[in-house]
């Protein structure tokens, strides 16, 4: 009975290892070699990590169940250091389908920007024949991984600058803004040294502007806020160009990078009677005294020019004529023209001046009326502030009544 036994089980593990010897059997056609097909993608990064999803799909092309050992996987950074060493759960794989084995890990860059990521990948596939025996066959594959697509999908913020003119004050023209900036990256951007400038056409600043930075978070809208004063030779310019130099430092994957932020905006010159900010930049009054001779007449008209504001005026092309009205008929009588005057801040300038003219100028044309119904006073001049090219033209009429003269 025992000798049977042994016979029997004898005859099947010679028959087993027969089948076995042709299977594994170089160059034979009952075993074939798994397909492999493996990717790895970059999924995500943030100011200390780079984050990997690796897929490794094996396709059993035999009949036969093929198990695969629990994979081991090593990461190494571009310069060599090892980073981190786990297992991928392995399985089984039925004939002819496939299987994925996925990882997933995440890297520091440890300061180096440049270079490839190794990811070494080790296991083992074997054959169970009959549940008894199973033939292992070594695996290996490495994946190389260019860290410069990480630094590539980082995109510099959305600037947007808003500067606009204030008022006018003792230093100059006060001007305020802000500058919006859009973090559309997944990870945290510091703003450093930003420094607004304002120029000219041809290149020069007259205005410079530190403005305080902060950090701005992924996917955060930021406003930083700034203010200045201008020269007031900026109203000769006609445009300004609003210029924002700056940094933007960021941590990617444990490497410091800085991205150039440049932009410009145009600031125009407004109107100077709206920097003025008064009605009456300037107030005119007018007195006259008339002496009728028997043949002529003279009026001595006194007038003062008083400059309410804190700003130099310079009242230019400053001229006076006189009219003498009677109905629906105007005659000019005089015409004045003087120098240019300066009237300094919260400052009154007086003067005056005689026309003597015939008695027929003077007085009315109409049949047995002696004088006209008004004398009229029109003051024309044109106001500019530190005898800048830009000026307002201004107009005062004053009406003079003969009889109270």
């Amino acid at each position: 009975m025992i000798y049977r036994i042994i016979r029997l089980y004898f005859y099947r593990f010679l028959l087993l290892f027969i089948v076995l010897g042709v299977i594994f059997t170089p160059g034979t056609l009952l075993f074939k070699m798994p397909d492999t097909l493996i990717s790895s993608e970059m999924v995500n990064i943030d100011s200390n990590n780079i984050y990997f999803r690796t897929a490794v799909n094996i396709r059993n092309r035999n009949i036969y169940r093929l198990k695969i050992s629990d994979l081991t996987v090593k990461t190494y950074t571009p310069d060599g250091t090892l980073t981190d060493t786990f297992e991928v759960k392995g399985g089984f794989i039925e004939g002819n389908s496939s299987n994925n084995f996925i990882s997933e890990f995440s890297m520091n860059l440890n300061g180096i920007d440049k270079g490839f990521v190794r990811i070494d990948i080790s296991g083992s596939a074997g054959i169970v024949f009959f549940g008894l025996i199973k033939k292992e066959m070594p695996l290996r594959f490495i994946i190389q991984s260019n860290t410069v697509n990480a630094f590539e999908s980082i995109k510099s913020p959305d600037v947007n600058i808003n500067v606009s003119v204030k008022e006018l004050i003792k230093d100059g023209i006060s001007f305020t803004g802000n500058v919006e900036i859009y973090n559309n990256n997944k990870i945290l951007i510091s703003v450093n040294s930003i420094i607004l400038k304002m120029r000219t056409k041809s290149g020069d600043v007259l205005s410079s502007v530190k403005i305080t930075g902060d950090g701005v978070k992924p996917g955060e809208r930021k406003v930083f806020k700034f203010k200045g004063i201008l020269p007031y030779k900026f109203l000769d310019e006609g445009i300004l160009f609003a210029d924002l130099e700056g940094l933007f430092v960021l941590k990617v994957a444990g490497v410091e990078k800085q991205i150039p932020m440049i932009s410009r905006t145009t600031l125009s010159v407004p109107d100077v009677p709206v920097l003025f900010g008064l009605k009456e930049p300037m107030v005119m009054k007018f007195s006259s005294n008339l002496d009728i001779g028997i043949r002529s007449a003279e009026i001595h008209f006194d007038y003062s020019m008083m400059n309410p504001g804190f700003i130099v005026l310079n009242v230019k092309n400053l001229k006076i004529e006189l009219f003498k009205k009677d109905k629906n008929r105007t005659v000019k009588i005089d015409s004045r023209k003087f120098d240019e005057i300066t009237i300094n801040a919260e400052s009154t300038v007086s003067s005056g001046f005689t026309v003597k003219l015939p008695l027929s100028d003077f007085t009315s044309d109409r049949f047995l009326k002696i004088l006209p119904e008004k004398y009229t006073a029109e003051i024309t001049c044109d106001l500019s502030i530190f005898n800048l090219s830009q000026s307002i033209p201004y107009k005062f009429i004053i009406d003079i009544d003969p009889r109270v003269l």
